[in-house]
């Protein structure tokens, strides 16, 4: 049984096609498997998932985009830093990979872009490199 559109009469939503209401059901009755067999695909597919947020990005902030879904490799170590890069769905780890951009008014170009860890990402991100140098200067200097 068709109907021609879907509309919100009060609280009740009249569905278009049968099988909508039976997919809702399901989604609410399987919320945990759901979300666990997310991640786990994430998890897998993390190269794509860095892929299409930096097209997304690139695209909001502007700037060019000519990567392929194959241009991204995540190393098994930060080239920065050396610590190992673990893949995830935890936000926001200083371990967990992330695409770099080497000149970011470049854009997502090929050549331009390297997948570092987050930690090296934001350091890399919030100081210059001569503010940097004075940091490893200060470090010397302390004997550390």
């Amino acid at each position: 049984m068709l109907r021609k559109y879907t509309t919100v009469a009060g609280e009740k939503v009249v569905y278009r096609y049968p099988q909508q209401r039976y997919q809702k059901k399901y989604r609410e009755n399987h919320k945990i498997e759901i979300q666990k067999a997310n991640r786990k695909w994430i998890e897998e597919n993390y190269e794509w998932v860095l892929f299409t947020n930096a097209r997304r990005r690139a695209k909001r902030i502007n700037v060019p985009f000519d990567l392929e879904s194959t241009d991204i490799r995540i190393p098994e170590r930060c080239p920065v830093l050396g610590i190992l890069i673990k893949r995830g769905t935890k936000a926001n780890q200083d371990s967990s990979p992330t695409i770099d951009r080497l000149v970011p008014e470049k854009g997502y170009v090929q050549g331009n872009v390297e997948v570092i860890s987050s930690l090296a990402n934001r350091i890399k991100t919030n100081a210059t490199r001569e503010q940097i140098e004075k940091v490893v200067e200060w470090l010397k200097k302390k004997g550390l």
